[in-house]
């Protein structure tokens, strides 16, 4: 087993052991974990050379959930580990400057962050207080330079919009949650071309503080309640979506909005397994990117094409799809952190029309403004 040691800047001693285990066995036993405990699957059915590989990720009973609700954030154990680890993190983020009031309620860290201020420059708008400061201390602050396994796998609601945007809320959002987030200390990796899995684990310890010893165990998970099939209904009737749609035409011919996009829900009672369904749509829609998310109370399972942003050392990579080409003919953009974005002679060959080139540029303009914040 192979150790690596190193101290994060607040003192934090991590340490990650690396274990391989038999590739043939795969890692279908903690997707079936899944349906008992909380954690993780994230898998790619998708095999393109150079930009997409088989891979599998899977991590269960992690010890450490966060949860975002508007201004709030909580850091909430879920087992002996996260009790330990939240003490390192109180040390760690009581200090910091976009907090409104920060500390202990029982054995939940919890803290509201500052308003945001009514005006700021555009440059400025990520250094404003968010959840996403929070983040970036904490991702910083774990930032190991052979420490590529360690991470935040979870899932952001759209209400994030509001984290960057001081906009007065018309609705109600009770319970809506912005983002939910675990930290995972025990992450399996299988590389389906190498046909090898590997496992990181991870102990922490700080002043006394420490996840030595500790099982990495967690709440179960009451089974889903029983119910009886039924139709797939919507939230809205095929004359309601369009009547939509022809308000939005209407409101951008008056200047009001440039990009809308329109939700629309569809449900259908389903009591089975969270993993049999995952299977399910790894079967029907082989994607570059699937994934189960059990948080205990919801379940995330889905399958996307897209690539919308991928980070690997100072190389940004995009491959939006929402509109710019058909599915098996996508050039991706690839955007240097000291280079304009190079879409501009290569959008006349990819785009026909003039709405789609129009698309593309909001889609390439975004994580180009993106990149350009801290």
């Amino acid at each position: 087993m192979r150790e690596y040691r190193y101290t994060t800047p607040h003192g934090i001693q991590v340490t990650r052991s690396a274990s391989k285990t038999n590739f043939r066995k795969g890692l279908h036993h903690l997707l079936r974990d899944l349906d008992r405990h909380r954690g993780i699957y994230l898998s790619s059915g998708y095999e393109y050379p150079g930009r997409y590989s088989r891979w599998d990720i899977a991590s269960t009973c992690p010890p450490l959930e966060i949860v975002a609700y508007d201004r709030r954030m909580e850091f909430r154990p879920l087992n002996a580990r996260g009790v330990q680890i939240v003490r390192m993190f109180h040390g760690l983020l009581a200090e910091h400057a976009h907090w409104d009031d920060f500390g202990f309620e029982a054995e939940i860290l919890a803290g509201r962050l500052k308003p945001l201020p009514a005006l700021f420059p555009e440059e400025e708008r990520s250094k404003q207080p968010s959840a996403f400061s929070i983040l970036r201390a904490l991702t910083e602050e774990f930032r190991g330079e052979e420490n590529s396994r360690l991470g935040l796998v979870g899932a952001f609601g759209y209400d994030l919009l509001f984290q960057f945007e001081p906009i007065e809320k018309k609705l109600p959002r009770a319970g809506h949650k912005d983002l939910h987030l675990f930290l995972c200390d025990d992450i399996w990796y299988m590389d389906r071309k190498k046909e090898q899995v590997e496992r990181y684990q991870y102990e922490f310890e700080r002043e006394g503080a420490s996840t030595r010893g500790l099982a990495r165990d967690g709440e179960a998970i009451a089974p889903p309640v029983p119910r009886e099939n039924g139709p797939i209904t919507s939230d809205h009737t095929p004359e309601e979506y369009m009547a939509n749609v022809e308000t939005v035409r209407e409101g951008m011919r008056r200047g009001d909005y440039y990009e809308v996009v329109l939700r629309q829900t569809f449900r259908t009672p389903y009591s089975g397994k969270a993993s049999d369904l995952f299977r399910r749509v790894q079967l029907a829609s082989p994607s570059p990117y699937e994934f189960l998310l059990q948080f205990g109370d919801e379940q995330l399972v889905g399958a996307s094409p897209e690539m919308f942003v991928r980070v690997e050392g100072r190389r940004v990579e995009t491959c939006p799809i929402s509109g710019t080409v058909n599915a098996h003919r996508r050039w991706p953009v690839v955007v240097s952190w000291k280079e304009a974005c190079p879409y501009s002679s290569r959008k006349k060959r990819i785009l026909p029309s003039g709405l789609s080139s129009a698309r593309l540029g909001i889609m390439s303009n975004g994580p180009r403004r993106a990149r350009s914040r801290p």
